[in-house]
């Protein structure tokens, strides 16, 4: 049947059946050489090779075409249960697959193997000479439809929304090989010029919290009843209130302003450490106590930032005639109209507090020392031993005693030094006397239902905002259950969250293993450090089950006969408590949104804590590709994992010893490397190769090792487009998600240069984007890390 006797008639009906077989697929999309070229080139290049082909092909051509119906991206994090979503342009192949770089594309069809397409091209032998030149056109074009290099459209929703935020933020106008970060946000600037990317992401998150705080008409929820008793407080709760307030300020040594100071019995330090570690209320730091499997016990000194009431005061300077008229009001309220006090000194303490707890991208140096060289680092603070005042506080809240050797981690140094300087520049009384009006005015405006005390501007906005960081002080993700059970609703789609995290760590280790010039003795212990560096990503599964989620904040007191400040009062006291249960770290202390970034690296216990925002639009999607999910959440990640090995990291080991464990033997190729010139943005300082440097590398081959860990699939693409952003390839739209989270506000030029410098360095980028060798965007000399 197969043999050279074939008629030509039989043969022409063959080729005509092969044909009809492929008029069946519909094309979408676009297809790619395995040599990536510039989409500014493609529709060149493809005019020029259809000028080329015979009439026969053309018409193949034409008639080709795969378009996938569902709207699942092809990146999803279960890939073995993917829907397609994905489309496959199959009209320009032109070289086999490249499996170093291609990408799954589900098919609605059976695509056969290289083997499969061998098979089909000895099946038709043609009898004459110009039979046998049709047949194999026809043949080797089907080979390279089914084993080429192929280009897959991404049309799920979340592609869709992530190409949308794209086109809305560049400018085209500008090369993006000459100023990258001008090419990619230069729209955001115009529609944002108040807000990076990360903040917009935090001010919808709060609104989206809010909204689900209104939805639960009957209060039936304990976040919920905390939250409408603030921004809606009942007169006759309203009146208690204020009682309640002058009570709580006398039990925790807050005299002023209504007895004279020397009538408090406190020293300032244990008031401040009695509101930290109880309520979780301090104007200079917070408390946490942290109990590792390795190191034992840990006090973690955190950063105090300021809230809602805090940033609105300082938005809002005032002359002194305007100051000493906010005091009057708050003490009318107080029932105190006549009271004296130095409206002077008063501003100076609360200027002190605000901007002491005001961090604007500062550079943060973590400390770790023991309980008992607290005492060294604030000598001003006279006749108190930190040891024993905090032995005092946690006897009562956590019925712990610490050791003068137990760990005390800073989470930045600024905390102490500021500490410090206050008893330093203030008495006892001053500090006493800045305490309580910092405290009065935090509080009293949702106690009394007189948000105008605090608020000149958007009054409404702003109490929703202010008492919303009530709730999330002690009930925490509480206020997003029903948000966050829908985006991940199952267990299998929080197990890929994880792999997707764990990836990164095994780059990490990958990129450490690889690096021919790291001592493989200095290897074996990073790699043992990044490994069992802890990712507390997701909180546990149990807040995701709601009868779980139940029995979790069950235990907080029933709130629904008190007024707001007893019921804040009774459940901050609970959560303080709470810090002894083993859902403490992974459920009760995490929180949707975040101060300074999504995810955070303490050295000495050697964990990355995230908030809940950090695995949402636009750093992660659920549908997303590889290319959006590693750029975005997947760089900010790697940025702190790569801080287990930065010149901090390698004096820490994983048992929190400080040793130098990278070795001066063989540390002269680590210093030549993490002391390379990235060089700077006009204006700014030098910026060093961690973490950024590293963290690129690792995220754009963890985004590679995902793509190439799917090539051998049968649905697989080499280059996954977004549909509405189809002329920019997988790469070029990993580096523009990577560049988009850094998008920021006008006049920020940290944000450039956060962008720019990293991928100058980068070879990756430059072939993406096609930049000339010593063009701004690729110099040619590059400083790398792993590379």
């Amino acid at each position: 049947m197969h043999k050279g006797s074939t008629s030509s008639k039989e043969s022409a009906r063959r080729a005509k059946r092969a044909s009809q077989h492929l008029s069946k697929v519909t094309l979408k999309g676009s297809k790619q050489t395995g040599t990536r070229s510039s989409p500014v080139h493609h529709h060149r290049h493809s005019a020029a090779r259809r000028r080329t082909l015979s009439g026969r092909e053309m018409q193949i051509r034409r008639l080709t075409k795969l378009e996938l119906s569902k709207t699942r991206s092809a990146s999803s994090i279960e890939t073995s249960k993917r829907k397609q979503l994905a489309s496959i342009d199959t009209s320009k192949l032109t070289g086999p697959i490249d499996s170093g770089s291609s990408r799954i594309a589900p098919a609605l069809m059976p695509v056969p193997s290289q083997e499969d397409a061998k098979r089909r091209l000895l099946l038709v032998v043609p009898v004459t000479t110009i039979l046998v030149g049709v047949f194999t056109s026809i043949i080797v074009y089907i080979f390279f439809i089914w084993a080429g290099t192929t280009v897959g459209i991404c049309v799920s929703d979340s592609c869709k929304e992530h190409a949308k935020r794209l086109l809305n933020t560049i400018n085209t106008s500008v090369d993006p090989c000459k100023n990258f970060y001008a090419f990619v946000c230069g729209g955001w600037k115009r529609e944002f010029p108040k807000l990076s990317v990360l903040e917009k992401m935090n001010q919808d998150a709060k609104k989206n919290e809010i909204m689900e705080l209104d939805a639960d008409l009957w209060n039936e929820g304990k976040a919920a009843q905390l939250y409408h008793k603030c921004a809606e407080p009942q007169k006759p709760h309203s009146i208690s209130g204020i009682d309640t307030l002058v009570h709580f300020m006398d039990e925790v040594g807050l005299v002023w302003p209504f007895k004279d100071f020397d009538d408090d019995p406190f020293h300032p330090l244990e008031v401040m450490l009695s509101m930290a570690a109880s309520y979780d209320v301090n104007f200079q730091f917070r408390l946490q106590v942290m109990i590792s499997k390795v190191i034992g016990n840990i006090l973690i000194f955190r950063r105090r930032y300021n809230g809602v009431v805090w940033k609105h005061r300082l938005e809002h300077h005032m002359n002194r005639d305007e100051y000493a008229a906010v005091i009057h009001d708050h003490m009318t309220v107080l029932g105190l109209p006549n009271l004296q006090y130095d409206a002077v000194l008063l501003h100076k303490l609360e200027m002190f507090f605000i901007e002491a707890t005001h961090y604007e991208k500062s550079k943060v140096e973590q400390w770790w020392l023991t309980i008992e060289d607290l005492d060294t680092k604030t000598p001003s603070i006279r006749e108190v031993q930190w040891h024993n005042r905090l032995n005092k506080q946690y006897t009562i809240t956590l019925r712990r005693r610490w050791n003068p050797k137990d760990w005390v981690v800073v989470e930045d140094s600024l905390l102490l030094t500021k500490l410090d300087e206050l008893f330093h520049t203030y008495n006892e009384s001053e500090i006493f006397m800045g305490i309580a009006w910092m405290f009065i005015q935090s509080h009293l405006w949702a106690v009394a239902g007189k948000p105008e005390l605090m608020f000149r501007d958007n009054v409404n906005e702003n109490r929703q905002l202010a008492c919303l960081e009530y709730v999330n002080s002690v009930f925490g993700l509480l206020s997003s259950a029903e948000y966050l059970t829908q985006l991940f609703p199952t267990n299998e789609t929080r197990r890929g969250v994880f792999r997707f995290t764990q990836s990164l760590k095994n780059e990490f280790v990958s990129k450490v293993n690889r690096a021919a010039w790291i001592d493989r003795e200095i290897a074996g212990n990073a790699v043992r450090k990044i490994k069992s560096t802890d990712l507390n990503i997701l909180p546990s599964e149990q807040f995701f089950v709601s009868y779980q989620r139940a029995a979790l904040y069950g235990i907080f007191p029933d709130i629904s006969d008190f007024s707001f400040l007893v019921s804040w009062i009774i459940s901050a006291e609970k959560y303080g408590r709470l810090q002894n249960d083993a859902r403490f770290y992974d459920i009760y202390q995490k929180r949707r949104t975040f101060h300074q970034q999504p995810y955070t690296y303490a050295y000495l216990p050697n964990s990355v804590d995230a908030v809940m925002v950090a695995l949402e639009a636009p750093l992660f999607y659920i549908n997303g590709t590889f290319a959006m999910n590693y750029a975005g959440s997947g760089f900010l990640l790697a940025r702190e994992i790569a801080k287990t090995i930065d010149p901090l990291g390698t004096t820490v080991t994983l048992y929190g010893e400080n040793t130098a464990w990278w070795g001066k033997t063989h540390s002269a190729e680590y210093y030549r490397r993490t002391q390379c010139e990235l060089g700077q943005e006009a204006g700014l300082p030098q910026m060093g190769v961690f973490p950024a440097i590293p963290a690129l590398e690792v995220s754009f081959s963890a985004f590679k090792t995902a793509v190439q860990q799917h090539s051998n699939r049968a649905d697989a693409v080499n280059d996954l487009r977004l549909e509405g952003l189809g002329e920019y390839g997988d790469d070029q739209v990993f580096f523009m998600t990577y560049c988009y989270a850094l998008c920021s506000k006008e006049g920020d030029t940290n944000s450039q240069q956060e962008c720019n410098v990293p991928l100058r360095h980068f070879y990756p980028f430059a072939e993406a984007f096609k930049c000339p060798e010593g063009s701004p965007m690729n110099l040619k000399t590059k400083c790398g890390f792993f590379n």
